[in-house]
């Protein structure tokens, strides 16, 4: 309640008040939020060492957001001395549990050799794995097919896969749907995909802020009940069930 303001007077510093008691009591989830908000001073000052910290008593107890996130902090150098090697090993964690950003990271860290060694096969699985809910991961995985990396050489894929990744706001997608077809027009949203959408976006279990350089390295908040219910001690607790 007190983040979104319903019944009680908007307060971030009270919502991370409840949310940091949460987390002490070790619910991964709250510990994951604590490490958004000092990543981004919301609520408290801002810190990446604390994010850090935070992310990593999430990371280390199986919650895929968090080892995402923590997985960022070692990719960018925040927080945490920079290590490629880290920031795979992270998001390996979080892949392996069926998150898709950073099954799409893994792609992007074998398709450059970042952490690990280079390998455009591996870029395409991962890749692939995350297709279904990624926009950038389609268009990564588009590219791979226009060039023939790790996977046969098909412009007729690329442009199916570009064309999606297009549909779902991918810009380069687009430019790059455009360049193969110069014809291609984006579909008219229907209602039947406006409903689509939306059910889509309604069943993501996060919530993205932050920067994208290159690929999705964004963070990631995770509200839990298990948050909410710290919350409600003060009678009072926001509704923080995943978006």
């Amino acid at each position: 309640m007190y983040g979104a303001g319903h019944g009680v007077e908007k307060s971030e510093t009270e919502s991370f008040k409840w949310t940091l008691k949460a987390a002490e009591q070790g619910d991964a989830g709250a510990q994951t939020d604590v490490g958004y908000m000092y990543g981004v001073g919301e609520g408290t000052g801002q810190s990446d060492q604390k994010a850090a910290e935070w992310y990593r008593k999430g990371a280390e107890q199986g919650h895929a957001v968090a080892q995402f996130n923590l997985g960022n902090m070692y990719y960018k150098g925040l927080g945490v001395e920079r290590s490629y090697e880290e920031a795979f090993g992270w998001f390996l964690k979080a892949a392996r549990q069926g998150h898709a950003k950073s099954q799409n990271n893994l792609g992007y860290m074998y398709e450059h050799g970042e952490g690990t060694e280079q390998s455009y096969e591996k870029a395409a699985e991962w890749y692939a794995k995350a297709a279904g809910q990624n926009a950038l991961a389609k268009y990564h995985l588009g590219c791979l097919y226009e060039a023939g990396k790790g996977v046969p050489c098909s412009v007729e894929k690329a442009k199916e896969l570009y064309a999606d990744s297009a549909e779902w706001g991918n810009e380069d997608a687009r430019r790059s749907i455009l360049r193969l077809d110069p014809d291609w027009r984006e579909e008219d949203p229907d209602d039947d995909r406006i409903l689509r959408e939306g059910e889509r976006k309604r069943h993501q279990p996060v919530r993205s802020a932050g920067i994208t350089i290159v690929l999705p390295r964004i963070f990631s908040r995770y509200k839990t009940k298990a948050t909410s219910a710290a919350m409600q001690a003060s009678s009072t607790a926001r509704n923080t069930s995943p978006e």
